[in-house]
């Protein structure tokens, strides 16, 4: 049996010729861009932005995409829902020196 999943339901196909829709099943996420600037972060600590997306809720799963710009070496973004309806973005700066990493458009996806 193979999983198919189109963009507004799952299907189940066994043989090449029976299909079973289940549309209940089928994704929803909560995408969203902006500009973010993080400033300068000191040596070994991280920083925050906490951005309102109404519908995100605790255990969401996401992605995050990161603009070339704003990476920096030996640091790292990382992203989760926080609280309902707020996801956080954070800039881990793990050098041993301070980092200011350029402003850019990040995006995400929040799964429901």
């Amino acid at each position: 049996m193979v999983l198919r999943q189109q963009w507004d339901a799952v299907f189940l196909h066994d043989n090449g010729t029976n299909y079973l829709a289940l549309s209940s099943f089928a994704p929803r996420w909560i995408k969203q861009s902006l500009r973010l600037e993080f400033g300068k972060t000191l040596a070994q600590s991280s920083n925050d932005q906490t951005i309102r997306v109404p519908g995100a809720a605790l255990g969401d799963m996401i992605i995050l995409g990161v603009p070339n710009i704003s990476v920096l070496p030996n640091s790292n973004f990382t992203a989760w829902v926080s609280t309902t309806d707020v996801v956080t973005i954070r800039f881990n700066n793990y050098s041993t020196d301070a980092q200011d990493p350029p402003a850019g458009t990040f995006s995400f996806v929040v799964f429901k």
